[in-house]
C-alpha cells in the first residue's frame, strides 16, 4: 500500500490535534515534511470535538495519513466510551491510523486506582479492537505509566509516548521495556504555521501504524 508524504524506514514526523488548533488544513496543504496527523475525536462518552467532522475528511483530501484518538474519562464505562468514539469515527479506512486510546492524569475525573484502571482500560481497548477490527495504540506519557500502567498486560499495544525531552531517545515506561514505543511525542511547541501543537515522531515505517 503506498501511503503518500509517508514511505520509507522513518524517522517521520507528525502532530496531534483538536480544536485548540482551529482549521489547520490550510497550514498543512504545503507542509510535506509533515507525514501523519492524528485528530482527538472525542472524550467521555458524549463529547466530540467540534472540529474533528472538518479535520478528519480534510486529511483524506491532502492525502495525509491520518488518526483519531479517544480521550478517556473514568467519570463513564470504557463500553459506552468506545461505543461513542467508534460511532463518530465510522468505519476507519484501510490507510487509516490504527484506534488510539489516550490516557493520561487529566483522564482521572474520579480517583481510579491503578488496578481499577488497568481493567478498565483493558476492557476499553479491548472493545476497540472488536468494534474497529485492529489492534489500538495507547497514548500516555512516561510519568502517568510508570505510576499508574505497571500491568504487563498492556505491553500488547502499541505505546504512543509523551515525553518530552532534548535527548536522541525517551525515557521508556517499565512495561514497554521490551516492546518499546511506536510513537514518540517529544515537545509541546511545534508549530505548524500561527498554531502550536504536539510534535511526534515515528521511528519506524507508516504501514507500522496501520496494521
Amino acid at each position: 500500500m503506498q501511503i503518500p508524504r509517508c514511505s520509507g524506514p522513518g524517522p517521520h514526523v507528525g502532530i496531534d490535534v483538536s480544536h485548540y488548533q482551529g482549521d489547520i488544513l490550510a497550514d498543512l496543504q504545503d507542509r510535506t515534511d509533515i507525514a501523519f496527523v492524528i485528530a482527538k475525536a472525542t472524550q467521555g462518552s458524549h463529547y466530540s470535538d467540534p472540529e474533528f467532522h472538518i479535520t478528519w475528511p480534510g486529511l483524506k483530501d491532502l492525502s495525509i495519513l491520518r488518526g483519531a484518538y479517544h480521550f478517556y474519562d473514568t467519570r463513564y464505562s470504557p463500553e459506552d466510551q468506545i461505543q461513542h468514539y467508534a460511532r463518530t469515527l465510522g468505519d476507519l479506512e484501510a490507510r487509516d491510523i490504527r484506534p488510539v486510546l489516550d490516557i493520561e492524569l487529566a483522564s482521572l475525573v474520579t480517583p481510579t486506582p491503578a488496578d481499577e484502571l488497568t481493567r478498565v482500560l483493558l476492557i476499553a481497548l479491548g472493545e476497540m479492537e472488536r468494534l474497529l477490527g485492529r489492534r489500538p495504540i495507547l497514548y500516555t506519557s512516561y510519568e502517568f505509566a510508570q505510576e499508574y500502567l505497571t500491568d504487563p498486560a498492556l505491553s500488547a499495544y502499541p505505546l504512543w509516548l509523551a515525553e518530552y525531552s532534548s535527548s536522541e531517545e525517551p525515557r521508556i515506561p517499565d512495561v514497554w521495556q521490551l516492546a518499546g514505543f511506536q510513537i514518540w511525542q517529544r515537545s509541546d511547541r511545534y508549530h505548524v504555521g500561527s498554531e502550536t501543537t504536539d510534535l511526534d515522531v515515528l521511528q519506524g515505517s507508516c504501514m507500522d501504524l496501520i496494521r
